[in-house]
């Protein structure tokens, strides 16, 4: 700091510097140069009282001051990085004017980014009048600014303990599951919560987007105050999901109130108008919606609740600008509920201490409307200090074909008909909310998409009472049998254990339901149901029967791997859980996974877990049946132990246990024969193409390894014995046979066999028994000696057949597309794996019979 001074005391010249800063002066006649460069304004820590204590003036400044006679002067300034605080522009620039009692402010020009805003202020005592012309205006500016000066912003609403967090399985004497589980619901829950707690009225400021222009005159004196008169523009706007296509405002601020003489806004293709006294303790407006579209205030409805269509309204705007008070009417037109078209819809409204009150009627096609009144808690983002009562108050009510409404909100019941009354009443917070009503039903019809017949002369009667449903008592005819209801179910909040109502859990009661699900079961259902936990997130126990039905494994797959059960991103409710539901099989259920495998079964199941991760547990003993390996249908074998073993462990991939078996035609070259009526040797016979394997398969192993590993679940044996190669070709219908010795008509032979007589052979096997036969298939005949062809022919031959113990058989065999061909009687005996006697009769009076040694290598 340097300065030299005249004999009067006054400066010659002075020079001041800190840092980069310098405030450099020169005096020359009577003329003061003043030049200031490189200047920090904050550090002045210049800031107005009533602003936040980081609002402070910030920026680079320099300029220039020539001071004539010390009274009066000229000069510009520039300051880089102008701001409060955090807020900043890119450049601050004017000319100015000084005198005694007035400061001149010309070709002022503030920028930031693209934004321009030009401005002149003529400042005297007690008097000042100022221009902002905004060529090219930013909203994000504005909103920048305001988030610095603290305008508009959310206050702390309450503390962590607030929330009030359920723990999960907290002193509770309860799996880590299940625990596991409650925390998935908590989570869950709190989530749901979020949403809803305290919706908002407005988006945050941060979000308005959009540039505009217009003009801004300020004038103050001690008789007015501060006045400003306006003309803005504006378009293209965006500001959360209102969508401002133009924005048009003309009016004044005088006396701490805006008055309006035109706010219009087109927005989403609805427009707002406004006019009237806005701000202040006194407000006095009208606001006009028109074709106003209702998706924009979609954040405030329940979840699960879709509306769209346009709103028309009508509201006065009173109280004060912090603390207002809206009160007004509304009608919904082109409505859609949930995508069903609404024929009438209308409320009236009022809003005030950050309550929204309601009174609103909504009809469908049907002559009964659905009501509803009261009041919720719903906070005005302005409100510095905002004090909300968080109870809520809303009465719903509808009867008879309104209930119909229930149609929109699930695809699980439908209304059909019936009368009855629904009156609830919303009462505890968003967090925590009670529900307390009744519904009344008489001599409904209800269907639901999971069965083909609908529930009928369905009576129904239903308390809400707070946080659980009363069930009082629900009966109706279903599938020519009857579904009792009653019990006790929680809402969103479990019962703890001394509950009293934990002792009556909701309960269903099923007598003799002819049951028609789809494609996954046909039959008998009776026992009952327990339903558990909440509504929300309910879990399946209790003990059902199935008998005299079928149960498609393959559809069970389909709605195992959540085909069909897909629960939207925002329903409220969780999929289906099992907690020790027991299924007793009776009565010979047949289940079937087509065409892979026909079974009788019979046992017990306990079901635990979701369906997306089942929990089974028990066994299933398969007392009949068949199944399909390769091309062949084997028998299950009933005087074995034949069961399916379900763990929790494996899921659904059970262990199996099963013994079945087959026959099958082999097709061989024969040898020679020798009559016992002739000396001599012939060609033998159709007979001597032909060979019966039976086949024996046993699996021991886990269900999914039949895919993955078969020969490590898997055990073939026959009689007589053939090696696993040769069974496997047998069994999907090859033939072991020497192509070149009969020219290819046996290889045909056997694979028409299996591919075609198989499944109707094993239907007759089935009705007469494992060891009566009855089989079908093609044979080669061999041409006579004596005929004048040599070419053998394809023949369609039958035989029943008798095993009468493992190593004797008896049959009767006919060629029944060779009507000449004699019907011939069978006896066989198999001495030894190589050793094989045997003898035929035939209608013609011949008898034959033979000693077969077969060595195979």
């Amino acid at each position: 700091m340097a300065f030299r001074l005249d004999a009067d005391g006054l400066p010659r010249s002075l020079l001041v510097q800190r840092q980069q800063a310098q405030l450099i002066g020169q005096r020359q006649g009577e003329s003061f140069d003043l030049r200031l460069q490189q200047f920090p304004v904050e550090s002045l820590r210049l800031r107005l009282s009533e602003l936040p204590e980081k609002a402070i003036l910030a920026g680079l400044a320099s300029g220039n001051l020539q001071l004539q006679n010390w009274t009066r002067g000229q000069g510009s300034f520039t300051v880089e990085r102008p701001g409060l605080g955090a807020w900043r522009g890119d450049r601050l620039q004017a000319q100015f004017r000084l005198s005694r009692d007035r400061l001149t402010i010309q070709s002022g020009l503030f920028t930031k980014g693209e934004s321009r805003y030009q401005f002149t202020a003529d400042l005297q005592p007690q008097q000042l009048g100022a221009q902002l012309t905004i060529a090219q205006g930013n909203l994000a500016d504005l909103t920048g600014l305001a988030i610095v000066l603290g305008i508009g912003q959310p206050t702390a609403r309450g503390t962590a303990a607030d929330l009030g967090t359920p723990t999960a399985g907290e002193g509770l004497q309860v799996s880590v599951l299940t625990q596991i589980r409650r925390l998935a619901e908590i989570e869950m829950l709190q989530a749901q919560a979020a949403l809803v707690r305290r919706p908002e009225l407005l988006p945050p400021l941060e979000q308005l987007q959009g540039t505009f222009n217009g003009q801004i005159n300020l004038s103050q004196t001690p008789q007015s105050g501060l006045v400003a008169s306006f003309d803005l523009k504006g378009a293209n706007w965006q500001w959360g999901n209102y969508a401002v296509e133009q924005f048009l405002s003309r009016g004044r601020f005088a006396q701490n109130q805006l008055v309006l003489t035109t706010l219009n806004l087109l927005v989403n293709g609805g427009q707002l108008n406004v006019n009237g006294i806005l701000g202040g303790n006194q407000q006095n407006a009208q606001l006009r919606l028109e074709q106003f579209p209702v998706s924009l205030v979609a954040s405030l409805l329940p979840l699960g609740v879709d509306v769209d269509g346009k709103v028309n309204a009508q509201a006065v705007l009173t109280g004060s600008w912090q603390q207002p008070i809206l009160a007004g009417e509304a009608t919904l037109a082109e409505g859609r509920l949930n995508q069903r078209p609404l024929e009438a819809a209308n409320a009236t409204f009022r809003y005030a201490q950050n309550r929204l009150a309601l009174q609103a009627i909504a009809r469908l096609d049907t002559p009964e409307p659905l009501m509803v009144t009261g009041s919720v808690p719903l906070i005005y983002p302005l409100d510095p200090r905002p004090v909300v009562d968080p109870q809520l108050a809303l009465d719903v009510s509808v009867k008879d074909e309104g209930l119909s409404l229930i149609n929109l909100f699930t695809d699980q019941v439908q209304w059909q008909q019936g009368k009855g009354v629904f009156q609830a009443q919303l009462r505890g917070t968003w967090a925590e909310p009670m529900v307390n009503g009744v519904l009344s039903v008489d001599d409904a019809v209800i269907k639901t998409p999971a069965f083909e017949e609908p529930v009928t002369n369905l009576s129904a009667r239903v308390r809400f009472d707070r946080d659980r449903l009363r069930v009082d008592g629900i009966q109706g005819l279903f599938s020519q049998g009857q579904i009792t209801m009653a019990g006790v179910l929680p809402i969103q909040t479990p019962l703890v254990p001394d509950d009293p109502d934990a002792a009556t859990p909701l309960t269903a009661s099923l007598r003799r339901l002819q049951v028609n699900a789809g494609n996954i079961y046909r039959g008998t259902v009776e026992g009952t149901l327990v339903i558990t936990d909440t509504l929300l997130s309910p879990d399946l126990g209790g003990s059902v029967q199935l008998s005299q039905g079928r149960l498609d494994l393959g559809a069970i797959n389909g709605l195992v791997n959540g085909n069909g059960l897909a629960t939207p991103a925002d329903s409220p409710f969780e999929p289906l859980a099992f907690d020790n539901l027991v299924i007793n099989i009776s009565d010979a259920l047949r289940v079937t996974r087509s065409p892979v495998l026909n079974l009788t079964a019979t046992g017990s199941l306990t079901l635990n877990g979701s369906l997306d991760s089942l929990q089974p547990d028990g066994k299933i003993r398969l007392t009949g049946g068949q199944l399909n390996l390769f091309t062949t249908l084997f028998l299950l074998q009933r005087r074995a132990d034949n069961y399916v073993l379900f763990t929790p462990a494996n899921g659904l991939d059970p262990e199996l246990n099963l013994t079945l078996a087959a026959t099958a035609t082999e097709v061989y070259t024969p040898g020679t024969v020798t009559r016992l009526s002739d000396a001599g040797s012939l060609t033998a016979t159709s007979l001597g193409t032909l060979n019966t394997v039976r086949i024996t398969a046993r699996i021991n192993g886990r269900a999914s390894q039949l895919q993955t590993n078969l020969p490590a679940v898997l055990e073939l044996s026959s009689t007589p014995s053939r090696s696993t190669t040769e069974l496997l070709a047998l069994m999907g219908g090859g033939s072991i046979a020497d192509l070149n010795q009969v020219g290819g008509e046996a290889a045909v032979a056997s694979l028409a066999g299996s591919a075609l007589f198989n499944n109707l052979q094993a239907l007759i096997d089935q009705a007469t028994g494992n060891r009566t036969s009855f089989r079908m298939f093609p044979a080669v005949v061999p041409p006579d000696r004596q005929a004048q062809s040599q070419a053998p022919t394809l023949a369609l031959g039958a035989e029943l057949g008798f095993q009468v113990n493992s190593f004797t058989s008896v049959s009767l065999l006919q060629l029944l597309t060779a009507p000449s061909d004699p019907t011939r009687f069978n006896l066989g005996f198999q001495v030894t794996e190589q050793i094989r006697l045997g003898g035929q009769v035939s209608t013609s009076g011949e008898g034959t019979g033979f000693i077969e040694f077969r060595y195979r290598f």
